[in-house]
C-alpha cells in the first residue's frame, strides 16, 4: 500500500472517529477537503468514470429533483433565502458531497484501498469508541463496585448510542453474509470473535442507558434472528433453542434498563394523557402548564414531550403541507408560526422523520419516498453480497432510530451519506476492480 493509498483510509478512518467527538468540526471540513481535492484530480484525469456510475442515473435523479425542491422551496414560501440556503448547506448539501465520496472513493477501486478495505476501516474506527467505553466502564466498575450507566467519555452518551447502530447494522450483515449466504467473512473478524463482538454491542448498549437506544437494539436483533433462522437449514429445536438464548440475553438487558429508568413506570399513563389532553407543555414547557398523573404529579417531561410532539409534529404537515423550509429547527418554527410558543419553545421533535416532514412538506416526503424506493430496488436486484445486506440493514436501522431521536442532521447525516453511496457502488454484482 503506498503513501497516497494510506493516507485515503487513514482520512476515512479518522473522520468517523472525531465526528462523534465535540468540537471537531473544523477537523472534518479540512477532512471533507482533501478528499474533495483527491476525487476532483482524479476525475479530471479520469474522465471515463463518469460513464462507469450510469447504473445509479435513476437513483441521482431522484435525490437531484430533491435537492432542487429543497432550494425552490424557500421562494415559494417567501422565506429569507439566504438565512434558508445557509441551513440547506451546511444540513444537505455537504453532507451530500459525502455521497459522492463514498460514490467516487468505491468507483476507484484501488488495488488496496478496495470497498472491502473502506468498510473495514470504518466498522473498526466506530467499534474502537464502543471498546473505549466498555473499557472505561469496567475500570470504574473494578474501582467503585458500582457499574456506571450513562457515563460520559470520549463522547456524548446520545452520541455513542447513534453511532452503535451504525456499527451493528454492519456487524449484522457480516453475520448474515455468513451464515446464511455461507459466503466468505467480509470484515476482518476470526468466527470464533462473533460471539464475543455481539455481547460487547450488548453491553455497550446496557450501559449507555438510552431506553430508545434498547428498543431499537432489542427490536432490530430479533427482527434480524427471526430473518437468519427462517433462511437456514436446522432443526426445529436447535432453531428454538437458539431463539430462546437470544431472547433472554436481549431480556436480561431490556429488564435491567426497564429497572433502572424510572421513566417507563408511567409511560402507559402518559400515552393516555397526551392522546385526551389539550395542554401545550410540548410546545413550551416553561410558558404552558404541565399535565398531571392519576397520583397528581407532574408527568415525565421525557416521556410526555416526545410522544406529544410526535403525534402533533404529524399534526403539523397538515398545516404546512409545502413546509416551513428544510432545517434543523423545521420544528421550532412551524410551532413558532402557529402557536404563541414565546422564547425557550423546544427546538427539535425528538424525531428527524417528523422534522423532516414539517420542514419539506408533501412534495419533499414523496420525492424522498422515491428517492429510497430506488435505492431499495436497485439493491434487491443486485447478486447477495456484504455490501447489499449491510446497506438494506443500515437503511432500516438508521430510518427506524430517526423515527424516535433526532439523527438526521450534521455528522450523523454525512456519514449516512457516505455509508450509503459506499454501499450502493460495492452492491453491484457486475462491478469489477478498477486501479487508478
Amino acid at each position: 500500500m503506498n503513501y497516497k493509498e494510506f493516507f485515503i483510509g487513514f482520512l476515512i478512518g479518522f473522520f468517523i472517529f472525531i465526528s462523534y467527538i465535540n468540537h471537531t468540526i473544523s477537523l472534518s471540513y479540512i477532512i471533507l477537503t482533501l478528499l474533495l481535492f483527491y476525487i476532483v484530480r482524479t476525475l479530471f484525469q479520469h474522465k471515463e468514470i463518469f460513464q462507469s456510475i450510469a447504473y445509479l442515473k435513476t437513483i441521482l435523479i431522484t435525490l437531484a429533483c430533491f435537492a432542487l425542491w429543497l432550494l425552490l422551496q424557500p421562494l415559494i414560501l417567501n422565506l429569507k433565502y439566504i438565512d434558508a440556503f445557509k441551513e440547506i448547506k451546511s444540513q444537505f448539501l455537504i453532507p451530500l458531497l459525502f455521497f459522492f465520496i463514498g460514490i467516487f472513493l468505491t468507483t476507484f477501486q484501488h488495488k488496496k484501498i478496495t470497498a472491502r478495505t473502506l468498510i473495514n476501516i470504518i466498522f473498526f474506527s466506530g467499534f474502537l469508541h464502543l471498546l473505549i467505553v466498555v473499557f472505561m466502564s469496567i475500570v470504574l466498575f473494578l474501582k467503585t463496585g458500582t457499574l456506571p450507566i450513562r457515563k460520559v467519555y470520549l463522547v456524548p452518551v446520545d452520541e455513542i448510542n447513534y453511532l452503535s447502530g451504525i456499527i451493528y447494522s454492519m456487524f449484522l450483515a457480516e453475520v448474515y453474509n455468513r451464515i446464511v449466504n455461507k459466503n466468505k467473512p467480509f470484515l476482518y473478524l476470526n468466527q470464533y470473535l462473533l460471539p464475543i463482538i455481539f455481547l460487547v454491542f450488548v453491553f455497550s448498549i446496557y450501559i449507555q442507558g438510552m431506553r430508545w437506544g434498547v428498543v431499537t437494539f432489542s427490536g432490530t436483533s430479533t427482527l434480524f434472528l427471526i430473518i437468519v433462522l427462517f433462511n437456514i437449514n436446522m432443526s426445529l429445536i436447535k432453531k428454538l433453542t437458539i431463539f430462546l438464548l437470544f431472547l433472554g440475553i436481549l431480556s436480561t438487558m431490556v429488564y435491567e434498563n426497564f429497572k433502572h429508568d424510572k421513566r417507563w413506570g408511567d409511560l402507559i399513563e402518559t400515552v393516555s394523557i397526551v392522546l385526551q389532553d389539550n395542554s401545550l407543555y410540548w410546545v413550551n414547557k416553561h410558558k404552558y402548564p404541565c399535565p398531571k398523573l392519576s397520583n397528581g404529579e407532574c408527568v415525565n417531561l421525557s416521556n410526555y414531550v416526545r410522544l406529544a410532539q410526535q403525534i402533533n409534529g404529524y399534526k403539523l404537515l397538515l398545516d404546512f403541507p409545502n413546509g416551513v423550509g428544510y432545517s434543523r429547527y423545521a420544528y421550532k418554527n412551524a410551532i413558532q408560526h402557529k402557536y404563541d410558543a414565546g422564547e425557550n419553545s423546544f427546538n427539535f421533535p425528538h424525531s428527524s422523520i417528523v422534522n423532516l416532514c414539517i420542514g419539506v412538506g408533501f412534495i419533499g416526503i414523496m420525492l424522498y419516498l422515491i428517492f429510497l424506493f430506488f435505492i431499495i430496488k436497485f439493491l434487491v436486484v443486485q447478486k447477495n453480497s456484504y455490501s447489499k445486506f449491510f446497506t438494506l440493514f443500515f437503511l432500516f436501522t438508521f430510518h427506524t432510530r430517526s423515527l424516535v431521536d433526532s439523527v438526521m442532521m450534521n455528522h450523523n447525516l454525512k456519514i449516512f451519506f457516505l455509508l450509503l453511496g459506499i454501499g450502493l457502488v460495492s452492491s453491484i454484482s457486475h462491478n469489477k476492480e478498477k486501479n487508478i
